[in-house]
């Protein structure tokens, strides 16, 4: 009870500004009481705008929808023209759309419990994408998402350029992962990439201190969150679309799965064939800028049928090597 009355004593206003009293001069550094009076003094316009000019809002939301009608437009040229096999397969592009559904949501919901945008978890969708597929349409698709946030929930230039920054990282170098135990590597070095630009940039603009620090945890622990949870979503989003991620080619590429340790015992020449087979394919496909990593599964598994009849199998390898 005396907690309470003590919060109930406590006066929402910091400070009283007096009409005509100076906030800030020229060329003069801004401290943290001239940072709340400016910001206080922003509010306070934006509410007058919005009431006396209720035609200015309606305005700009018409402008919002078009600016991002727009955004939407383009990307959906650039997914039909240089990723028609996405375009024209309804699941896998109702995945991107529903990944950046999902980075939108969360932004209102964290936008309601009062943290900014540096909370969004825009490298979720990077992540998730680049699990999936390979190329451009993963950094692609943040980006989009990234212009989206900028112009749904007014975000700053140092947030764009940040999340930008972490979004390539994480797209293009999870691309590149060929274990499961290295998968943070790319995702660590996105967020600090990300984080150093957020702190770099506040500075040099002179951001209070309290609100840098602000900024900087809730872009790290979003950085470092949203790629695991697109980790955990994967599974059925390969369901979904029919698509094996790197991780399931990791699996199936491992010589000590089941079926291939079968093949090992029952068909050894083949077994033996069939991982040169790979090894090869592997090699010629990363040299033409293909799927190794698809080459090398194809190759351990093309004579995997042979299974069915292992005698017959003893037989033509014999021949073979005849």
């Amino acid at each position: 009870i005396n907690r309470r009355h003590a919060l109930s004593s406590i006066s929402p206003t910091k400070m009283i500004v007096s009409k005509g009293e100076k906030i800030i001069g020229k060329h003069e550094k801004i401290d943290y009481n001239a940072h709340l009076k400016l910001m206080s003094l922003n509010r306070k316009l934006a509410g007058h705008s919005r009431i006396e000019h209720p035609l200015r809002s309606i305005i700009t939301v018409l402008g919002t929808l078009i600016v991002s009608l727009i955004v939407m437009f383009l990307f959906g040229a650039f997914v039909y023209h240089w990723y028609r096999a996405v375009w024209d397969n309804v699941t896998l592009f109702g995945i991107i759309i529903g990944a950046m559904i999902f980075v939108a949501a969360c932004a209102h919901i964290l936008h309601i419990a009062g943290l900014t945008n540096y909370a969004i978890p825009i490298n979720f969708i990077a992540a998730l994408l680049a699990f999936l597929f390979i190329d451009w349409l993963p950094f692609a698709s943040a980006l989009v998402c990234i212009v989206m946030i900028g112009i749904g929930f007014s975000g700053n230039a140092v947030y764009m350029i940040s999340a930008i920054i972490s979004a390539s990282v994480i797209a293009f170098g999870t691309q590149k992962v060929h274990m499961r135990n290295t998968l943070y590597i790319p995702i660590l070095y996105g967020a600090i990439a990300g984080t150093v630009t957020v702190m770099i940039f506040n500075y040099a603009l002179f951001t209070p201190i309290k609100d840098t620090m602000s900024y900087i945890a809730q872009f790290a622990i979003a950085s470092l969150f949203s790629p695991f949870l697109a980790y955990l979503v994967l599974q059925p989003a390969e369901r979904m679309s029919k698509l094996a991620s790197r991780f399931t080619f990791l699996d199936l590429a491992d010589i000590n799965s089941m079926l291939l340790q079968k093949l090992a015992v029952e068909a050894p020449g083949t077994f033996h064939h069939s991982i040169m087979v790979g090894n090869m394919a592997a090699a010629a496909a990363e040299s033409i800028g293909a799927s190794a990593m698809l080459a090398r599964v194809g190759g351990y598994y093309h004579d995997i049928g042979k299974l069915v009849n292992p005698c017959l199998l003893y037989t033509s390898d014999a021949a073979d090597e005849l």
